[in-house]
């Protein structure tokens, strides 16, 4: 009370020591608040003049992206422009050329430049004006305006066959030499002050030159640590790379959006699904990726009644954007294409059956696009079918052709009058009759055997993701090219160390459907770790139920050679 008393007594507020402390703290934060929105503010700057600097060389290098307010570029864009720099496609030649497009501050004497103007804001400070004597060698001070002038002049302008200071690029070489001069001569203190001031001379030697190679650089910066860390043990694997689509390439993908589905019937109306429906749902084109050529654009992954997951891909095509719908299988928990179905011709608002095509294998999608909707659904998950307004069945079934009874679709298929473009992109037939795939009740685990040439070779890792299976759980997949190069093969492995074969892909082009054109049999290679209690014929393990599943790891798929020789050389025993 007695501190208080007297402060109020006499002793004013301003001259407190009370009072000095609470303004010292006010003027250190409101210091520290300054400093950290001119950090902001600088780092915004760097990011646009970076978007520009993309923006300028993947598109034709014209000077308008370097001078436009802002440009934009999306995140794909970005990543192949840091990997063309990593791969050395876009070299410091081109990165001078590029500078040389921005005018320097030598070159602007309208605005009160010029080699004189610069030399004065140098002289200001004794550190740069030390540092540019010692980049010319000579002698300056800071009255020395004509010397000083022609020392500015001569450096920007110097260009020889053995080094070009015309961009901070060039100079690059003579920062470093005059760096590592200085560096043993002084303690650490000193030597980062000579380093803040170099940054300070090369701004004012080169203006936005210098601030675009600095951006630049921070690119470069990028692409080596993406080099690293793709040449890493785990990033040995090729990756398939999926980016979320910019807005422009939304609109222009619905724009030439075609479904090619049939009518859906429900409580005694038809409905046909469009692009408008899709995309007032949430389930337009939200990410892109390229499969061997070919650009499919995805929606967010959605569920259907009873659990499935579900996906609707846009793929362009010189017709137009075909819209597909791909789901989930519940047993071997791979994604596949809906060529066709069977109606509720009741009008339940449900699907009776799920169309198989020319077979299950001919509808599995490439191991790139199950990649893919696994990064997909990791980063984003699943919209809960009650998060939908229509019947998610209908935003499913729409973009396919339906047939109102087994019978009817039967009659078409053994008549080749199949709809769908399904029917004439994917071969009719697979390439191959291996692994049981004719015979009508299980081979005995032991003679499941591939062809030498068909056969995986595990040490050609193609690629490897995480997904999630109805039935299995957690799993991991592994995709490995055949001997004969001609085959992929996809080991999904669950997390008790559990594999299967979740599929053998032929190596051929991509359909519009997203599908591959051949395919092949899988047989009873591709028996699922959980198979339909129908479907096992005696192999199926009784302790191991899950629903009309059983599980077919302990008495089949732990006993096939090819499964026996992934899981052992993982490690994980059996």
């Amino acid at each position: 009370m007695g501190f208080w008393n007297r402060n109020r007594g006499g002793e004013s507020a301003a001259e407190s020591p009370v009072a000095d402390t609470g303004n010292a703290w006010q003027e250190m934060a409101a210091t520290a608040t300054l400093e950290r929105e001119q950090a902001e503010k600088a780092q915004r700057s760097l990011e646009r003049q970076q978007r520009k600097i993309i923006g300028y060389f993947v598109n034709g290098s014209e000077d308008r992206y370097l001078v436009a307010p802002d440009v934009e570029v999306d995140a794909g864009t970005r990543l192949d422009f840091i990997r063309e720099i990593g791969g050395g496609k876009i070299t410091k030649r081109d990165e001078e050329a590029m500078l040389m497009r921005l005018r320097g501050p030598i070159d602007r004497p309208e605005r009160g430049m010029g080699a004189g103007a610069i030399f004065e804001k140098v002289a200001q400070d004794p550190w740069q004006l030390q540092l540019l004597s010692l980049a010319t060698g000579d002698g300056l001070r800071e009255g020395d305006v004509g010397t000083g002038a022609s020392a500015v002049a001569r450096l920007v302008n110097y260009q020889t066959s053995e080094a070009d200071f015309r961009t901070p690029v060039g100079f690059a070489q003579k920062r470093q030499e005059m760096l590592e001069y200085i560096r043993p001569q002084v303690n650490q203190a000193t030597y980062e002050k000579y380093e803040e001031s170099m940054d300070a001379l090369e701004k004012n030697l080169y203006g936005k030159r210098f601030e675009y190679y600095r951006a630049f650089e921070g690119l470069r910066d990028e692409a080596e640590e993406l080099r690293k860390s793709e040449a890493s043990t785990e990033r040995l694997v090729r990756r398939q790379e999926t980016y979320r689509l910019g807005e422009e390439q939304r609109r222009e993908l619905l724009r030439r959006a075609q479904v090619d589905g049939d009518w859906w019937y429900e409580q005694g109306v038809n409905y046909q699904l469009t692009p408008t429906i899709l995309e007032a749902e949430g389930l337009g084109p939200n990410y892109v990726t390229n499969v061997e050529g070919r650009e499919i654009a995805l929606s967010d992954i959605f569920e259907l009644p009873g659990g499935r997951s579900a996906v609707e891909a846009y793929i362009p095509t010189e017709d137009g954007v075909k819209v597909r719908s791909y789901y989930r299988s519940n047993s071997q928990g791979v994604w596949r294409y809906l060529p066709d179905y069977i109606r509720d011709v009741q009008g339940g608002g449900s699907i009776k059956w799920y169309g198989k095509g020319r077979g299950e294998e001919s509808l599995t999608l490439p191991y790139e696009l199950q990649e893919s909707l696994a990064t997909i659904e990791a980063s984003a998950g699943r919209r809960p079918s009650n998060t939908l307004s229509a019947n998610p069945y209908f935003l499913f079934a729409g973009a396919a052709k339906a047939y109102n009874s087994k019978e009817e679709y039967q009659q078409c298929l053994a008549a080749g009058q199949m709809r769908g473009d399904y029917y004439r992109e994917v071969a009719a037939v697979p390439q191959n009759t291996e692994f049981g795939a004719i015979e009508l009740s299980k081979q005995r685990p032991e003679t499941v055997v591939a062809s030498y040439g068909s056969s995986p070779d595990f040490e050609q890792v193609e690629g490897r993701y995480a997904s999630n299976s109805a039935l299995a759980g957690a799993t991991q997949t592994e995709v490995f090219r055949s001997k004969d190069g001609k085959k992929n093969w996809l080991f999904c492995m669950d997390s008790q160390g559990r594999s299967y074969v979740g599929g053998i892909e032929v190596n051929s082009p991509i359909t519009s459907t997203g599908l591959r054109q051949e395919w092949m049999h899988g047989g009873d290679m591709v028996t699922p770790l959980y198979e339909y209690e129908s479907q096992t014929d005696g192999y199926g393990d009784p302790e191991d139920a899950k629903r009309n599943y059983r599980g077919m790891w302990k008495y089949y798929l732990s006993r096939v050679p090819v499964i026996r020789e992934y899981v052992e050389g993982r490690g994980r025993g059996l």
